[in-house]
Protein backbone atom coordinates (compact mmCIF):
# COMPACT_ATOMS: atom_id res chain seq x y z
CA UNK A 1 0.00 0.00 0.00
CA UNK A 2 1.48 3.38 -0.99
CA UNK A 3 0.57 6.98 0.53
CA UNK A 4 -1.91 7.98 -1.49
CA UNK A 5 -4.19 4.38 -0.94
CA UNK A 6 -3.39 4.77 2.91
CA UNK A 7 -5.10 8.51 2.77
CA UNK A 8 -7.92 7.27 1.20
CA UNK A 9 -8.53 4.75 3.33
CA UNK A 10 -8.18 7.35 6.31
CA UNK A 11 -10.59 9.46 3.83
CA UNK A 12 -13.44 7.04 3.41
CA UNK A 13 -13.48 6.43 7.79
CA UNK A 14 -13.52 10.42 8.09
CA UNK A 15 -16.65 10.26 5.65
CA UNK A 16 -18.17 8.04 7.61
CA UNK A 17 -17.60 9.43 10.69
CA UNK A 18 -19.09 12.85 9.19
CA UNK A 19 -21.88 10.85 8.29
CA UNK A 20 -22.45 9.15 11.06
CA UNK A 21 -22.56 12.33 13.03
CA UNK A 22 -25.05 14.06 10.94
CA UNK A 23 -27.38 11.39 11.17
CA UNK A 24 -27.00 11.89 15.27
CA UNK A 25 -27.32 15.35 14.88
CA UNK A 26 -30.67 15.18 12.55
CA UNK A 27 -32.35 12.34 14.78
CA UNK A 28 -31.61 13.91 18.56
CA UNK A 29 -30.78 17.59 17.54
CA UNK A 30 -27.94 20.23 17.30
CA UNK A 31 -28.09 21.03 21.10
CA UNK A 32 -27.95 16.64 22.23
CA UNK A 33 -25.08 15.74 24.24
CA UNK A 34 -24.65 12.14 24.26
CA UNK A 35 -23.53 10.70 27.98
CA UNK A 36 -19.62 11.10 28.79
CA UNK A 37 -19.33 13.44 25.89
CA UNK A 38 -18.28 17.28 26.61
CA UNK A 39 -20.07 18.60 23.24
CA UNK A 40 -22.94 18.75 21.56
CA UNK A 41 -24.10 17.13 18.11
CA UNK A 42 -23.12 20.21 16.49
CA UNK A 43 -19.48 20.99 17.48
CA UNK A 44 -18.67 17.33 17.14
CA UNK A 45 -20.21 17.15 13.71
CA UNK A 46 -17.68 20.69 13.02
CA UNK A 47 -15.10 18.19 14.47
CA UNK A 48 -15.30 15.08 12.36
CA UNK A 49 -15.72 18.02 9.23
CA UNK A 50 -11.95 19.30 10.33
CA UNK A 51 -10.84 15.65 10.78
CA UNK A 52 -12.30 15.02 7.34
CA UNK A 53 -10.50 18.04 5.97
CA UNK A 54 -7.03 17.46 7.41
CA UNK A 55 -6.57 14.55 5.68
CA UNK A 56 -8.28 15.54 2.40
CA UNK A 57 -5.47 18.54 2.42
CA UNK A 58 -2.51 15.83 3.14
CA UNK A 59 -4.19 13.72 -0.04
CA UNK A 60 -3.44 16.97 -1.72
CA UNK A 61 -0.11 17.09 -1.14
CA UNK A 62 0.85 13.83 -1.40
CA UNK A 63 -0.28 13.56 -4.85
CA UNK A 64 1.00 17.23 -6.00
CA UNK A 65 -2.50 18.60 -6.48
CA UNK A 66 -4.39 21.53 -5.38
CA UNK A 67 -7.97 22.23 -5.32
CA UNK A 68 -9.63 25.43 -6.09
CA UNK A 69 -12.47 25.45 -3.64
CA UNK A 70 -10.69 26.89 -0.73
CA UNK A 71 -11.37 25.69 2.86
CA UNK A 72 -9.98 27.07 6.11
CA UNK A 73 -9.32 24.39 9.12
CA UNK A 74 -8.06 26.29 12.37
CA UNK A 75 -4.28 25.74 13.07
CA UNK A 76 -4.67 24.43 16.33
CA UNK A 77 -7.52 21.78 15.39
CA UNK A 78 -5.21 20.95 11.66
CA UNK A 79 -2.13 20.50 14.11
CA UNK A 80 -3.52 18.48 16.46
CA UNK A 81 -5.36 15.73 13.61
CA UNK A 82 -1.86 15.76 11.89
CA UNK A 83 -0.38 14.35 15.39
CA UNK A 84 -3.11 11.75 16.03
CA UNK A 85 -2.90 10.77 12.16
CA UNK A 86 0.93 9.76 13.08
CA UNK A 87 0.03 8.48 15.89
CA UNK A 88 -2.62 5.82 14.52
CA UNK A 89 -0.28 5.21 11.72
CA UNK A 90 3.07 4.50 13.81
CA UNK A 91 0.50 1.95 15.38
CA UNK A 92 -0.21 0.50 11.84
CA UNK A 93 3.29 0.11 11.59
CA UNK A 94 3.50 -1.67 14.54
CA UNK A 95 0.77 -3.77 13.64
CA UNK A 96 2.45 -4.57 10.35
CA UNK A 97 -0.71 -3.07 8.25
CA UNK A 98 1.51 -0.32 6.82
CA UNK A 99 5.13 0.28 5.70
CA UNK A 100 7.31 2.31 7.73
CA UNK A 101 8.07 4.36 4.18
CA UNK A 102 4.42 5.47 4.46
CA UNK A 103 4.75 7.11 7.46
CA UNK A 104 8.35 8.77 6.70
CA UNK A 105 6.30 10.38 3.43
CA UNK A 106 3.09 11.15 5.34
CA UNK A 107 5.24 13.04 7.99
CA UNK A 108 7.30 14.92 5.67
CA UNK A 109 3.32 16.33 4.52
CA UNK A 110 2.22 17.78 7.53
CA UNK A 111 3.12 20.43 10.03
CA UNK A 112 5.90 18.42 12.23
CA UNK A 113 8.40 18.55 9.01
CA UNK A 114 7.71 22.23 8.56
Amino acid sequence: MNLTQYLCQLLAEECNELGQRASKLSRFGKDEIQPNHSLDNFERLRLEKVDLLVVYDLLLSAMGKNDSDSFFINRREHVAKQRKIIEFTKLSVECGQVTQDVLDELITYTFLAK
